[in-house]
């Protein structure tokens, strides 16, 4: 799962950058280096542990609402290049502000 919160992205629990660095970055390009190097792990690992399964590229995103749009398509952007086109959202219940 990958997790973008307002100050980091993370992958499976695990802090992978800083979420208000990637938004100030002005680049061409979108990919993440990083979390592109450790889902492609992800990826060849699955494929050697399973070597009779397809990899069906899935990949679940859990994204704060304070998150803007920049970060959120780099982080798309990363996981499809990484070989995960298929994203599916994690939707939390709307909870107060103060209550997180």
């Amino acid at each position: 799962m990958i997790g973008v919160g307002r100050d980091t992205v993370t992958l499976d629990g695990l802090p992978v950058v800083d979420t208000v660095e990637l938004s100030r970055e002005d680049s061409v390009d979108w990919k993440i280096a990083d979390l592109h190097d450790q889902l492609f792990i992800l990826r060849t690992n699955y494929r050697l542990l399973h070597p009779s399964e397809h990899f069906t590229g899935s990949v679940i995103a859990k994204i704060d609402r304070d998150v803007g749009f920049k970060v959120v398509k780099k982080v798309l952007y990363t996981a499809a290049a990484a070989g995960y086109p298929e994203v599916n959202f994690l939707v939390a219940e709307n909870t107060p502000r103060g209550a997180r």
